[in-house]
C-alpha cells in the first residue's frame, strides 16, 4: 500500500500525485540579494552547465536539472546563493515582509525561511528566529553567516509558550514541526512513525503554536 493512500480519495488525479512523490526532489537555489542579482547567478550555473530554470513562485530563485552538490560550489561557500526546496520558499513569500517590519519566525531552524524574510526586509527591521531546540539553532546561524545577514537574533523558547515579554510582531511565521510527510521525494528512508496517528499527535502541538503565533501578533 502506498504510505498516503489515506489520501486517495482527496486527491483529484491519484496517479500523477503517486507518480511525482515517487520522482525525485528538483533541487533549487536562490540568488542572495546582498551580493548577487539573479541574472548573475543564472549566468555562474549556466557557466556550471547547469539549466537554470526561473521558479515562477519565488523571484530570484531557479530550478536545477540536476544535483549540483551545492555545498561543495565556490558560490554557496561565498554565500552568493543558498539552496531551498521550492515549496518550502513558499512560506517566506507569502508572508509579504516589508522593510522596517517587526517579524517572529517561531520555528525557525533550519533557517532557509529565516534567511529570506531577512533579505526580504532588506536586511533591516527586526527578525527573531525562535526554535526549542538549542542544538538546531547552530546551523541556522551558520546559515545567516555565510549569507551576511545581520538584522537577525535568536532565541531558544518552546514556541507554544513564547514570552510575552517579547513584545508583539507585525508578522508572525508558523512552519511548525510536521507528520515529514512531504519528505518521502527525499533519498533514505521513510520518517519513523509516518501515518495517520503520529499527524493526529503532531496536531495538538501545531494548534498550539499557531494559537501562540496569534499572540505574538499586533
Amino acid at each position: 500500500m502506498h504510505p498516503l493512500e489515506r489520501y486517495h480519495g482527496i486527491v483529484d488525479d491519484w496517479q500523477a500525485f503517486a507518480e511525482t512523490m515517487a520522482s525525485p526532489m528538483p533541487h533549487c537555489v536562490w540568488a542572495n540579494p546582498s551580493r548577487i542579482d539573479p541574472a548573475g547567478l543564472a549566468a555562474l550555473l549556466a557557466d556550471e552547465g547547469f539549466l537554470a530554470r526561473p521558479l515562477a513562485w519565488s523571484p530570484g530563485a531557479f530550478r536545477l536539472g540536476a544535483d549540483p552538490i551545492a555545498g561543495r560550489r565556490w558560490w554557496y561557500c561565498a554565500g552568493l546563493a543558498h539552496t531551498q526546496e521550492g515549496a518550502s520558499q513558499i512560506p517566506a513569500v507569502l508572508l509579504a515582509p516589508r522593510p522596517g517590519d517587526r517579524v517572529l519566525d517561531l520555528c525557525a531552524a533550519p533557517g532557509g525561511k529565516t534567511a529570506q524574510i531577512a533579505f526580504a526586509l532588506g536586511n533591516r527591521g527586526t527578525l527573531v528566529a525562535n526554535d526549542a531546540m538549542v542544538a538546531r539553532l547552530r546551523p541556522l546561524q551558520g546559515t545567516l553567516e555565510r549569507l551576511g545577514a545581520i538584522n537577525v537574533t535568536t532565541t531558544a523558547f518552546d514556541g507554544t509558550s513564547y514570552p510575552t515579554a517579547a513584545g508583539q510582531f507585525d508578522r508572525v511565521l508558523v512552519d511548525a514541526p510536521c507528520s515529514g510527510e512531504g519528505t518521502l521525494r527525499r533519498p533514505g528512508p521513510l520518517p519513523a512513525g509516518l501515518g495517520a496517528e503520529y499527524s493526529r499527535r503532531q496536531a495538538g502541538r501545531q494548534r498550539a503554536l499557531l494559537r501562540k503565533g496569534v499572540q505574538r501578533l499586533k
